[in-house]
C-alpha cells in the first residue's frame, strides 16, 4: 500500500535523525531534540477500534465481546484488575490476538499486520515486562535500550548526566530528574514510571499503550504522570492507557487536550463475565451447584439399608433381608 511505503520512509528518516549524538556522530537516540509527531494516523484512522472483539482461555471469558471505536487520541480504558485490561492492552499493541472479532490500533489490523502494529506502539507499566532491574543504572538502562533501537554497526556511547538530563527532560517536564548513576531501584514511583515512558519512547513509536497506572499509589503522583502524558500527546503521541479511577482525571484546571473516558463494562456485549465480581459470582454458584450434587451423591451412599433406594441394596448384597 501507498500508505505503508510513505510510512516507513518516513520513520526511516526519523531513525536516521535521530541516532546522533550532541556532536554530530551517529549511534545515539536524542530524545530532547527528538520532534514528536504522529506518521501513522495521517489518513484520520481512530486510535483504537474493537469489532466484536474478545479473548476465550480454557479457564474461561478473558474479556470481550468488546465493541468500540474511539473519537480521540487519549483514551482512557476503566476497568478493575482482572477485567482482562492487561490482556486487551497487549491485544491493542500486537503482543497479542484475540480469539474472535478484530481489534485495528491507528486503523491497522493487529492480526493480519501484527509486526507494523509492534513497530507503531510502546508499552508501559505491563507487570514482568517492562519491569526495571533495580541495580541497573539509569544511564546503562538508556544506553541498553538505545542499542536495541539502533543498527548494531553504529556505537552507542555512554550516557553521561549532561546527556541523561537531556533525554529525562522530554518526559519529566519539572518533575525532579534523577542523576545517571541513580540506581532504577532507588526512583521514586512518579520517576519510576516516568523513566518506563522515557524508555518506551526511544523506538520512536505514534502511540503509547499503557497499562497499569494503579502502580503509582499516590494521588497526586498519578495526577503528576496524567499531565506529562497530556504534554506527549499534545505533541502528537497518541495514549491508550488503563485505569480503575476516573477520578484521577478530573483534575484542575481539566485535561487541555480531547480525550474520552470508557468503561470496559459499558463496551461489553452479553456474551461472557463483565468483570471480576461477575466472574466470583458464577464460579460461586458453579461451586454451590456442584456442593449440593456432592451432598446429594453422599446421602445416598449413607442412606439406612431398608430404604426403597435401589443402590443401597445394590452396594450390601449380604445383608439379611428384613422380614
Amino acid at each position: 500500500m501507498q500508505h505503508a511505503d510513505v510510512s516507513e520512509d518516513s520513520r526511516a528518516e526519523h531513525r536516521r535523525d535521530l541516532s546522533r549524538d550532541a556532536d554530530g556522530s551517529a549511534g545515539s537516540v536524542d530524545l530532547a531534540t527528538r520532534p514528536i509527531r504522529s506518521l501513522a494516523n495521517s489518513d484520520g484512522a481512530p486510535l483504537v477500534e474493537y469489532r466484536a472483539a474478545e479473548l476465550r482461555t480454557k479457564r474461561g471469558q478473558v474479556y470481550g465481546p468488546l465493541n468500540f471505536v474511539s473519537s480521540t487520541r487519549f483514551v482512557v480504558l476503566l476497568g478493575n484488575r482482572g477485567d482482562g485490561r492487561t490482556a486487551l492492552q497487549l491485544c491493542a499493541a500486537g503482543r497479542m490476538h484475540p480469539s474472535a472479532g478484530e481489534i485495528l490500533t491507528e486503523g491497522i489490523d493487529i492480526v493480519k499486520e501484527g509486526r507494523r502494529v509492534r513497530r507503531l506502539t510502546g508499552i508501559v507499566a505491563f507487570r514482568s515486562i517492562d519491569d526495571l532491574e533495580p541495580r541497573a543504572s539509569i544511564s546503562d538502562l538508556l544506553r541498553e535500550r538505545t542499542r536495541w533501537a539502533t543498527p548494531w554497526w553504529k556505537y552507542v556511547p555512554r550516557f553521561t548526566e549532561e546527556r541523561t538530563a537531556e533525554a529525562l527532560r522530554l518526559v519529566f517536564g519539572e518533575i525532579p530528574l534523577p542523576s545517571h548513576k541513580q540506581l532504577a531501584g532507588g526512583l521514586t514511583e512518579t520517576q519510576e514510571f516516568l523513566f518506563k515512558v522515557v524508555l518506551a519512547l526511544i523506538e520512536h513509536p505514534e502511540v503509547l499503550v499503557i497499562d497499569d497506572l494503579d502502580q503509582v499509589h499516590d494521588t497526586e503522583a498519578r495526577a503528576q504522570i496524567i499531565r506529562r502524558l497530556e504534554t506527549l500527546n499534545r505533541g502528537g503521541v497518541g495514549v491508550l492507557m488503563v485505569s480503575s479511577d476516573e477520578r484521577d482525571f478530573e483534575l484542575t484546571p481539566p485535561l487541555q487536550v480531547d480525550h474520552e473516558l470508557v468503561r470496559i463494562a459499558d463496551i461489553t456485549g452479553d456474551r461472557g463475565p463483565r468483570g471480576l465480581r461477575e466472574r466470583i459470582e458464577r464460579r460461586v454458584a458453579e461451586r454451590r451447584a456442584s456442593d449440593a450434587v456432592a451432598g446429594e451423591q453422599t446421602a445416598a451412599a449413607t442412606s439406612p439399608v431398608g430404604t426403597d433406594s435401589p443402590s443401597t441394596s445394590a452396594t450390601q448384597p449380604d445383608q439379611e433381608p428384613h422380614a
